[in-house]
């Protein structure tokens, strides 16, 4: 959802776009509390218990069996959950569970107080476990986590814990698709997400001590120490938490293990299409978008004191849609305004120069081979009608400021390996490939030879994933469904087979730091990424021995990083 929400936002920010064509009324995604639970995690038709069909691999849904209550002692209280069937297994699922509470505006957040009841979000339809701009948004009073964990266990789990993508300005925990039990059934694993503050009312920042920002980011951070003091009454490990995260979330899962407020907290992670170095990772100028934004909402905009003071007063909806991203919108690699700083605390520096706190830290990072085509879609008008110049235009618009030799150079090298651009074919394959590179691919590459380089006990893995249904490109966001086991639900036995991967690698690395060795049972191809060979797994249907690939794009990640900065 948080992707078909950030195309919408984009779309509707187009120069061609109307004044107020940007709408997202509430009760379009709002959806009405319901006396009895209503699954919120669960495709329309997949709500309630599910089972196992056994000849098909697939699971179904017995929608008469009553859920079977369990309760758990954290901290701050007792917490009820219950019990549902997945692939054979028993999993107990708790839902809305508060991490922390409800935040000042522009603050840190801060511990719960405790509660003598039994806390049970599902039974009293806690609004913040339902799809609502409330949610998708990053509301303040929305910081809560889900735990899902196996039910049968002699031994204390790895522990995976999920960071939603959305630029940084959408998501929410309760989409569907971020659903733990198929991980958590199928890996042996206990699966955590939660929400954190998002758009200005998380990454709001004045680049000074009023306002310094990073207010998701620390949200994230408490949800982990969260995990690390609890998680063992669900039967989840502290010693073994894995981060993992997609876009936005896979940027923060990065910027986590960056941090030297979580060196120790954390054994490994995993970063899908997005790392700290990213173009929309990091905001430069907040001052500049903290003035524009109470100009708009007809603050003071000169002393940062004061226009906090009356920040704090506005209502979070309205704050939150008054600048969702630059406009115009293109190039969407510069569209970001909400994202963490360089705040001199939970950043203390450029992010190349924190590498060293992750050294102990097992990582994954890759792509999906079209990550950027839904951003070309945007840049150049639904890839359509394409000529060259179309894309020698897309380029001169995400390089305003250089001459004509420097966007030569640029179009040049994608000319050439694209059959000198000769079709509407190749024209497209060309623009999706600049801004899947732009955009993901080099700053990923960067990063893993970061982490590589400072790593002492710690390995570094490589993957670019593929698969494509219609035989193109795995688009961004692709990869989610079959990290999250969706196609158990209902589709064939590809998918099944591509899922069935995905949740094999990622939790046997959250089990042992290997990818191929652990609980689940995988080609054992995956080779660490070191920098001599740069190997990395390319993940798509069949899994074999030509899978096994090397430095990926080297041309292009020379020529970006070595041969372009000095044009």
């Amino acid at each position: 959802m948080e992707t078909v929400l950030l195309v919408m936002l984009l779309l509707a920010l187009r120069p061609q776009a109307q004044a107020g064509s940007l709408h997202t009324p509430e009760d379009e995604i709002e959806k009405k509390n319901s006396p009895e639970f209503k699954n919120p995690d669960i495709p329309e038709g997949y709500d309630s218990v599910e089972s196992t069909d056994s000849r098909e691999g697939v699971d179904t849904q017995n929608l008469w069996e009553k859920p079977q209550s369990v309760m758990v002692q954290t901290e701050y209280g007792p917490v009820m959950g219950y019990i549902k069937t997945v692939a054979s297994k028993g999993i107990k699922t708790f839902k809305g569970i508060p991490f922390a509470a409800p935040p000042k505006r522009f603050r840190k957040p801060k511990p719960h107080k405790k509660w003598t009841d039994i806390f049970n979000a599902v039974k009293y339809g806690n609004p913040c476990l339902q799809i609502s701009l409330k949610t998708v948004t990053g509301d303040e009073d929305c910081l809560y986590l889900n735990v899902w964990s196996p039910q049968s266990t002699q031994k204390y789990l790895p522990v995976m814990v999920w960071i939603y993508g959305g630029a940084f300005i959408i998501g929410a925990s309760s989409n569907f698709i971020y659903d733990g039990s198929q991980i958590a059934a199928r890996g042996d694993v206990v699966v955590v997400s939660f929400n954190y503050r998002l758009g200005p009312l998380g990454f709001f920042s004045t680049g000074d001590a009023n306002a310094p920002g990073n207010y998701g980011l620390w949200d994230q951070h408490e949800a982990i120490g969260w995990v690390r003091r609890n998680i063992k009454a669900f039967g989840g490990d502290p010693n073994y938490i894995t981060l993992f995260g997609q876009s936005a979330g896979a940027a923060s899962v990065n910027f986590q293990i960056l941090s030297p407020y979580n060196k120790g907290l954390i054994k490994r992670a995993i970063s899908e299409s997005g790392v700290a170095n990213s173009p929309f990772a990091l905001v430069n100028n907040p001052l500049y978008w903290a003035q524009e934004l109470a100009k708009k909402m007809h603050c003071p905009n000169n002393d940062t004191e004061r226009m906090i003071k009356c920040l704090r007063k506005v209502d979070g909806k309205s704050l939150t849609m008054a600048i969702p991203f630059k406009n115009p919108i293109i190039p969407t690699i510069r569209a970001v305004v909400w994202a963490p700083v360089i705040d001199g605390d939970f950043l203390p520096n450029d992010v190349k120069n924190l590498s060293s706190n992750a050294a102990d830290v097992d990582y994954i990072a890759g792509v999906n081979n079209w990550d950027g085509f839904m951003f070309a879609m945007i840049d150049v008008p639904f890839l359509i009608l394409l000529s060259r110049q179309d894309f020698y235009n897309l380029i001169k618009s995400v390089f305003p400021d250089k001459d004509k030799k420097v966007l030569d150079s640029v179009y040049e090298i994608y000319y050439q390996a694209n059959g000198n651009l000769t079709t509407r074919t190749e024209i497209k394959q060309a623009i999706i490939d600049f801004e899947t590179d732009l955009i993901f691919l080099i700053s990923t590459q960067v990063t893993l030879q970061l982490h590589q380089e400072n790593a002492r006990n710690a390995e570094t893995y490589s993957y670019v994933f593929s698969y494509a249904k219609h035989g193109t490109g795995a688009s961004h966001a692709d990869e989610l469904k079959y990290v999250f086991g969706i196609p158990f639900y209902k589709h064939s036995s590809t998918h099944r087979k591509i899922s069935e991967y995905m949740i094999g690698y990622w939790t046997n690395f959250a089990h042992t730091g290997n990818p191929n060795e652990g609980h689940c049972a995988v080609p054992d191809l995956w080779h660490p990424y070191n920098i001599t060979d740069a190997y990395y797994l390319e993940i798509n249907n069949p899994l074999n021995t030509n899978s096994v690939k090397q430095k990926l794009r080297e041309d292009f990640v020379t020529f970006w990083v070595d041969t372009f900065p000095n044009l």
